[in-house]
């Protein structure tokens, strides 16, 4: 009966993720349909239980007895000016204990110079940079870490950026970024501790966990033309596809070390063609199809916590 149960959710899962899509290819400018279909996919999968919305002002307690997870950040840094805002939220996040900054080749002197600094005000926290080509934006940046020591013996990896987003309007792409980033590493101390247990709970898990504020959880009316690259990503793993995509706008988001290893699959250098080096492209690139693939992979194999 279980079974059963499971496979009818599912079918009606799929069901709903036929008709989002259609309706998402037609309410393109239209901001009210946009949102009603973010807030019907959360809530499908809610009613399937791969999503819960968690408040982050809820009352906690300190839990001593559990012992805390080791947190790696991965930190791309385009704009080194915005260097020191993404240093401070991943210095105040939970259990962070490492650093790994990814920055494109002409900017590392500049960035080690700053990592060097920081070091010294930091002694408890272990920082490194590498150089990689700005390829993917900071989507393969991110792949191309995945079986760094640091990313493959943490709990958990919290994935940040220096997010600007210039073809946005004026202060369109700030928001965006400080809001994920006060999301993932809140300025309230209360905040933290919540966020806190959610992340232990992550930990504990033995499948893919994502986490990411609601505020910025899209859907199916921003495929864009990125479906057919998604879809294809999900083919290539053993996962399928269940409902219509929960996907972390904006590329940021902590996971858990289950979801690393399954991300770990994904083989960029086997066509390095289809990311260009300098992308002119806003939506359609392999990198986008990336971000909403990570999404589909935390709802096919694991659940997603959606923090508000």
């Amino acid at each position: 009966m279980l079974v059963l149960h499971r496979r009818r959710r599912a079918k009606a899962a799929n069901l709903a993720s036929r008709a989002l899509h259609g309706l998402g290819r037609r309410v393109k400018r239209f901001r009210p349909a946009r949102l009603l279909i973010r807030v019907s996919a959360i809530g499908v999968h809610l009613l399937c239980g791969r999503a819960r919305v968690i408040s982050l002002g809820a009352r906690t307690h300190r839990n001593i007895s559990t012992p805390p997870c080791s947190a790696t950040v991965v930190c791309h840094v385009y704009y080194p000016e915005l260097f020191d805002e993404l240093f401070e939220a991943a210095t105040r996040a939970p259990f962070v204990n490492r650093l790994l900054v990814t920055c494109p080749h002409e900017k590392y002197h500049i960035v080690s110079e700053k990592i060097v600094m920081c070091e010294k005000l930091n002694p408890h926290i272990l920082m490194m940079v590498e150089a990689h080509e700005n390829s993917g934006r900071d989507v393969v940046p991110f792949l191309k870490v995945l079986q760094h020591p640091w990313v493959q013996a943490a709990d958990l990896v919290l994935k940040i950026h220096s997010k600007r987003s210039p073809h946005l309007p004026p202060g369109k792409g700030e928001y965006w970024r400080k809001n994920l980033l006060h999301g993932l590493s809140p300025l309230s101390e209360s905040q933290r501790e919540r966020l806190a247990l959610v992340l232990r709970s992550a930990c504990s898990k033995s499948t893919p966990h994502l986490i990411w504020p609601a505020r910025w959880a899209y859907s199916v009316e921003s495929w864009g033309s990125n479906r057919a690259t998604a879809m294809s990503l999900m083919r290539g793993h053993r996962h399928k596809a269940r409902g219509p995509v929960v996907f972390p706008a904006g590329s940021m988001f902590w996971c858990n070390r289950a979801l690393i290893v399954e991300l770990s699959g994904l083989n960029t250098q086997k066509d390095p063609q289809r990311f260009a080096t300098t992308e002119p492209l806003l939506d359609g690139t392999l990198a986008h199809g990336i971000e909403r693939f990570i999404g589909l992979l935390a709802l096919a194999s694991g659940r997603i916590s959606l923090t508000v």
